[in-house]
């Protein structure tokens, strides 16, 4: 199982497995909250691109209600200036 989550066969597994040094470097392991002797493993992710971190919280949804408000509210503060000031 070890090898299969190592290479990406797997994506994860459930064994009796101590947690060692060398399968930290490999795997992530769930905090230990009961005394019997098992845990859950889960393959480790590599970590995203710098570019790809910052717009990773948010769907393209997001984006685009961003990319409309920040669009319209110019226009709009320039309106609302413009005619209170006349």
């Amino acid at each position: 199982m070890m090898g299969k989550l190592d290479t990406g066969e797997a994506d994860m597994g459930v064994a009796n497995l101590y947690v060692s040094i060398s399968r930290v470097g490999i795997l992530d392991f769930t905090a230990p909250y009961d005394s019997e002797e098992t845990c859950f493993l889960a393959r480790r992710e590599p970590p995203l691109p710098r570019w790809h971190a910052l717009a990773y919280p948010f769907t393209w949804t997001t984006w685009l209600a961003i990319l409309v408000g920040l669009l319209t509210s110019g226009p709009v503060l320039f309106l609302l200036t413009y005619t209170s000031s006349t």
